[in-house]
């Protein structure tokens, strides 16, 4: 785990108080002083080829299944309240259709009995999320750039997040943004990603945040969630090399 910084500064007029930000580090992840109770895993990672999943990715989501089925999510039903009550806090409303992702992914569990098969990266990311309770964002990396911000979505802040055009409004709701246009612009979130931060076949680099309320999950375990992760990019799905980091902001 990276040395994390607690303080304040401005960034493009956003107070920061927690960095992972060193000289050697991959991705810069800046939290904003308003989110609370939020900490984050990180992984980034290079060198992926990303195609339909092998027969032993294809198991070990199907035991991530089972196991849910047979225990549920870690954490149970207190550990989805503390994730939906650190998304409230900004004033976003987290249910129906702005459920966490990876309730979508128990629901479906529940109805169908195991997981879709995607695209390795997503379908590795889906168990992961699955079996932690937590909902993940996976951006690609070349759109997320070096330096990015986790802040609340403005009022009437919005983005695309499917081809047929639909917007998730993202007023109140942690966003984790890019700095690429130096405007800090939303690219992902607990509840949607966008299309502009989408992962396809061609992208060999991506950038992975886990979301977990820092009330209920301890730096090392999310920073076991985030190494689970990068070592399953790693055996599945090519990657040359991966850093993980967590960035916590109580």
């Amino acid at each position: 785990m990276l040395n994390v910084g607690h303080h304040s500064q401005l960034l493009n007029n956003w107070r920061v108080v927690a960095t992972n930000a060193t000289e050697n580090t991959m991705l810069n992840v800046e939290i904003c002083e308003a989110v609370s109770g939020l900490s984050v895993g990180i992984v980034q990672a290079s060198g992926l080829t990303i195609a339909e999943s092998d027969s032993v990715l294809r198991d070990y989501c199907d035991h991530a299944v089972a196991q849910v089925l047979q225990e549920g999510p870690a954490g149970g039903d207190e550990h989805r309240q503390h994730v939906r009550a650190m998304l409230r806090v900004g004033g976003f409303k987290p249910a129906g259709r702005n459920k966490p992702a990876q309730e979508y992914l128990a629901r479906t569990v529940e109805k169908e009995g195991s997981l879709p098969a995607i695209l390795n990266v997503v379908d590795l990311l889906n168990a992961v999320s699955l079996k932690s309770g937590l909902p993940i964002s996976m951006l690609a990396a070349d759109r997320l750039g070096a330096s990015s911000l986790l802040r609340y979505g403005q009022q009437d802040e919005s983005f695309v997040f499917n081809r047929a055009g639909q917007e998730l409004s993202l007023t109140g709701l942690i966003c984790w943004c890019s700095d690429q246009d130096g405007d800090f612009t939303p690219l992902g979130s607990p509840v949607k990603n966008s299309m502009a931060g989408k992962v396809t076949e061609k992208d060999t680099g991506i950038a992975v945040c886990v979301y977990a309320p820092a009330e209920s999950v301890t730096g090392n375990e999310l920073q076991r969630i985030a190494d689970e992760f990068g070592d399953g990019l790693v055996r599945w799905c090519g990657a040359t090399e991966y850093e993980s980091d967590v960035v916590s902001c109580h």
